[in-house]
């Protein structure tokens, strides 16, 4: 499994008390810094079978919490924060709820809080054989 992380730029909706929080968790349409790119529309197959998992450090042994929705977000779309619209961006979006109940889960969410805007979020990713286009 690969792994891809992407600055935050906007945390929205974080509730203390159900410990929910919404936020970009992958951007589409731009080459990121190991000259790679998602195109948008790349996760609607995924996303029509499964939701993603909130885990610690990609280890599914080790959730954190679950995905309520996840949505992903086409360049102009006017969700999208200022600076990704600019770059004519994508991005995926997630409402995802920690498990305050579980040290882990507190910890995990705690962070989101505390890091904000300077924290990344990453993602774990298989390309299907055969669907990896090489750049020029």
């Amino acid at each position: 499994m690969q792994h891809k992380q992407v600055p935050v730029t906007s945390v929205r909706g974080i509730d203390n008390v159900e410990g929910v929080v919404e936020a970009i968790v992958s951007v589409t349409n731009i080459v990121d810094h190991v000259n790679d790119l998602i195109e948008p529309g790349a996760y609607k197959a995924t996303l029509r079978k499964r939701n993603p998992k909130v885990v610690w450090s990609h280890d599914t042994n080790i959730p954190v919490g679950k995905t309520l929705r996840v949505e992903e977000l086409m360049p102009g779309d006017p969700r999208l924060p200022n600076d990704l619209t600019q770059q004519n961006a994508g991005a995926l979006l997630v409402k995802m709820q920690f498990n305050l109940n579980t040290t882990r889960g507190r910890d995990a969410f705690y962070d989101v809080q505390f890091y904000g805007d300077e924290q990344e979020w990453s993602i774990g990713y298989s390309v299907p054989e055969g669907n990896i286009v090489t750049g020029k």
